[in-house]
């Protein structure tokens, strides 16, 4: 795919504190700040880059308490 680093739902979403259906169900509702990467066989993979968005896009909602 790329040279980078890429991470599974299951790793991406620990690296941002959440549970990996989080992650599907804001892909599938569009909310994430971003789109994964897709596998040939349709699995989806986030980079460093990916994490980092997700993770600023969260922080609000973190220092809110929310």
């Amino acid at each position: 795919m790329t040279g980078q680093t890429l991470y599974t739902v299951t790793e991406a979403a620990a690296l941002v504190g959440v549970h990996p259906n989080t992650l599907r169900n804001w892909e599938r509702d569009r909310q994430l700040p971003v789109i994964p990467l897709r596998t040939p066989g349709g699995h989806r993979r986030f980079t460093e880059q990916h994490v980092a968005a997700i993770r600023d896009a969260l922080r609000p909602s973190l220092q809110e308490g929310g």
